[in-house]
């Protein structure tokens, strides 16, 4: 299986691998929504050149699911056109991926929105440009460089 970008709605997908049923499972391109916030983590499979099912890379227990030559985890993926080193690198990268969006938005809001907590107030719009502006694209920058073929093979 080769590293492979498919062009959808004039946004790129990243082949993330199949299953055992040959299904193809594609990473949407992060993209930024709203003036304040990244939508990334996107998975997506295909049918009749639409979309057919929707998830996130973190709608599961655990993010390794995704990865075929990492050990001792329930797979999704079973057929991969990552190395295993690679699928190490992105496993972490999805994870900061994660731990980033995640702090970015609660020092945005300020909280989590679950309880009154208005006295506690945790927003710092600074940070949240610092996360937003720099340290996710770059995060973003090494995923893509991982997951896109030499050759910019699109289909």
């Amino acid at each position: 299986m080769n590293k492979t970008i498919k062009i959808f709605n004039n946004k790129k997908y990243y082949l993330l691998g199949s299953d055992e049923n040959n299904i193809k499972y594609w990473l949407k391109e992060p993209e930024w929504n709203c003036n304040w916030y990244w939508s990334c983590g996107w998975v997506e499979t295909f049918k009749d050149d639409d979309i057919d099912t929707h998830q996130h890379l973190n709608s599961y227990d655990d993010i390794f699911v995704w990865f075929p030559d990492i050990i001792g985890f329930k797979k999704i993926i079973f057929n991969s056109p990552f190395t295993e080193n690679e699928q190490w690198d992105l496993a972490e990268l999805f994870k900061i991926m994660y731990i980033l969006t995640d702090y970015a938005e609660l020092i945005y809001i300020g909280s989590l929105g679950i309880a009154n907590l208005n006295e506690l107030n945790l927003q710092d719009l600074n940070y949240t440009n610092k996360i937003n502006e720099e340290l996710l694209p770059k995060i973003f920058n090494h995923i893509k460089n991982i997951m896109e073929p030499k050759n910019e093979k699109e289909i």
